[in-house]
């Protein structure tokens, strides 16, 4: 994305949906982990009423805040994904796309290091609808 008013417009479009149960790749794990509770988060609604949820935050996340918060989260991202050496072999999903919105999010909320990473194991234990093992990697 190029801004947050570029973001703005194309996620505010209508050929986007937050709504996971429009993935058909995604319906089968969110009705495992409670697709009643999802629906009542501001992460899983659209129109009205996601404007309704986000209006009890608009005043915490406005542009400006977030744009302060642009460093720390790309210092987290170039941390977590790193620079493979050529030929790595990885998992995109284990390694990048599990521990990198567990680490924002940690940090915004002040947890430690230690902390973070026993959330991310709590996470992964308590959802294996999601595909992971015990150790948070992708199960094949």
């Amino acid at each position: 994305m190029f801004g947050y008013r570029a973001a703005q417009q194309v996620l505010g479009g209508s050929g986007w949906s937050i709504d996971p149960l429009t993935n058909p790749n995604a319906r089968q794990a969110v009705h495992k982990a409670g697709s009643e509770l999802l629906k009542r988060s501001m992460l899983f609604t659209d129109g009205d009423e996601h404007r309704r949820l986000r209006a009890s935050v608009r005043d915490v996340f406005t542009p400006s805040v977030i744009e302060g918060l642009t460093a720390g989260v790309q210092s987290i991202a170039a941390a977590v994904i790193g620079h493979p050496p050529p030929g790595a072999v990885f998992d995109f999903m284990t390694d990048i796309c599990l521990p990198l919105p567990l680490a924002v999010i940690a940090e915004w909320i002040g947890l430690d290091v230690q902390t973070s990473k026993l959330v991310g194991v709590h996470f992964v234990r308590d959802h294996p609808e999601l595909g992971y093992d015990r150790s948070g990697c992708r199960q094949k």
